[in-house]
């Protein structure tokens, strides 16, 4: 997964190499997006009804740990979103961002589902631990 938006991209630049500062965001949280979302932070996210929201608190010790490489890690429980409770469409995407809502925050990381999933009334879309791989090269 591990595609850093742009906007991830110039705060780590400005927190390294300018007087900006970088800090640690309040709330990490997990979307489900009907495109492959870009770098520059373009993506169509489900929409904010029948049931859908941004999987919540998604950062920790408890949720995330490393893998044998620097900078890199997986998700290491499930990651089970609300029940459906009408069609969500087909979600090809995931992104990582800084806010629970679709109108605030920012995307952080982005990346495409191996197999897109057409989320219909009553099904539960889930990440299971190990199938979010996140590495920073």
């Amino acid at each position: 997964m591990a595609n850093a938006t742009d906007y991830l991209e110039q705060a780590i630049y400005n927190h390294i190499f300018r007087d900006a500062t970088f800090a640690k965001p309040a709330t990490i949280c997990v979307g489900l997006t009907l495109d492959t979302p870009t770098d520059d932070g373009s993506y169509t996210e489900v929409a904010d009804a029948n049931g859908y929201a941004r999987y919540p608190n998604a950062s920790g010790n408890a949720i995330w740990d490393v893998m044998g490489v620097e900078g890199s890690g997986a998700n290491t429980s499930d990651l089970t979103f609300t029940t459906a409770t009408g069609d969500w469409g087909t979600v090809s995407g995931v992104i990582i961002t800084d806010a629970s809502t679709h109108s605030g925050g920012n995307v952080l990381l982005h990346g495409t589902l191996t197999a897109p999933r057409n989320v219909q009334n009553g099904d539960t879309f889930r990440f299971s631990a190990g199938s979010i791989d996140v590495s920073i090269q």
